[in-house]
């Protein structure tokens, strides 16, 4: 399978806060409207990439990355500079457990360190154990826990094949 990834643009916008009113989403998202203004606010900042997904020409996912340093955590401190930070979900609820995220997870992080990035890391809610899932299957590690804001986070590392 094959993937497209193209900016985000502000005509994205609508769907994407369409995906994120969705019920599988909203339980690890947060607010709808919250999201959408931060990625909104996000649409011309040249640290971070906001793009989106698409699969036959239809957009079914979002997906951004940035390099550690210019959004810190302590949790991110151990880490080469060079590190991307991932955040994704699929926004589509019939692309879920059909392989899509292993499969655009593996072709964008291909890229990222085709671009110079030592390491990816990726951090989602401990308790969504489907995402998990999904990571590891595209190559993410458990490198440990952490209490946020927004709860306990699962902190992943990919590791190269």
């Amino acid at each position: 399978m094959s993937y497209h990834f193209r900016v985000v643009e502000e005509a994205d916008l609508p769907l994407l806060g369409k995906w994120l009113r969705a019920p599988h989403l909203r339980a690890w998202w947060g607010d709808p409207d919250d999201e959408l203004g931060l990625i909104k606010h996000d649409l011309n900042d040249p640290k971070i990439n906001l793009m989106m997904v698409d699969f036959q020409s239809e957009p079914f996912a979002y997906i951004q990355d940035y390099r550690v340093v210019d959004w810190p955590q302590d949790y991110f401190a151990e880490f080469p500079i060079s590190t991307r930070a991932i955040d994704t979900f699929i926004g589509r609820e019939d692309m879920l457990e059909k392989g899509h995220g292993r499969a655009y997870l593996r072709q964008h992080i291909k890229a990222l360190i085709e671009e110079g990035a030592e390491q990816i890391v990726i951090d989602p809610l401990y308790k969504n154990k489907r995402a998990i899932k999904a990571y590891q299957g595209a190559g993410f590690q458990i490198h440990s826990r952490h209490e946020t804001d927004e709860g306990e986070i699962c902190l992943m590392v990919y590791v190269k094949n």
